[in-house]
C-alpha cells in the first residue's frame, strides 16, 4: 500500500461575523472548508488568524467552534484539534478572539492569513 500524507487545502470564505473592539475584546467568525488530498487524516492542531497590514503581529487565537455563523454565544464548543479525513472536505466554522482587540472595523479590504499548526 502507498500511504503517503496528502496536502491540506482552505477554500477562501465567503462570509464572516465581526465585531471589533480597541479595548475590549475582538471576534471573528469563519466557515472554512478543509480538504485533504491525501489517503491518510491530516490532524490540524491549531490555527491563528494574522492581520497582515498590522505592524505589529498580534494574531487572533482559535477560541471555539459554532453552529451558525454570527450567533457565537449559541452551540458554541471549545476549540479542539480536528482530523480532516483522507480525500475527504470538513465544514468547520471556526471563531477567533484577541484581548484587547485594537481594531474598529471600517467598510475597506483588509489581508487576513490563516496560519495552520
Amino acid at each position: 500500500m502507498n500511504w503517503r500524507k496528502g496536502n491540506l487545502f482552505v477554500a477562501t470564505p465567503r462570509s464572516y461575523a465581526a465585531i471589533g473592539a480597541m479595548d475590549g475584546k475582538m471576534v471573528l467568525e469563519f466557515p472554512f472548508v478543509f480538504f485533504n488530498d491525501g489517503p491518510i487524516p491530516i490532524i490540524v492542531q491549531n490555527l491563528q488568524i494574522v492581520f497582515l497590514d498590522e505592524k505589529a503581529s498580534r494574531p487572533l487565537a482559535f477560541m471555539a467552534t459554532v453552529k451558525q455563523l454570527g450567533k457565537h454565544d449559541e452551540s458554541r464548543s471549545l476549540a479542539t484539534q480536528f482530523p480532516v479525513r483522507g480525500r475527504e472536505a470538513l465544514l468547520i466554522i471556526c471563531e477567533f478572539q484577541r484581548v484587547p482587540g485594537g481594531l474598529l472595523f471600517e467598510e475597506k479590504s483588509y489581508k487576513l492569513e490563516l496560519q495552520i499548526g
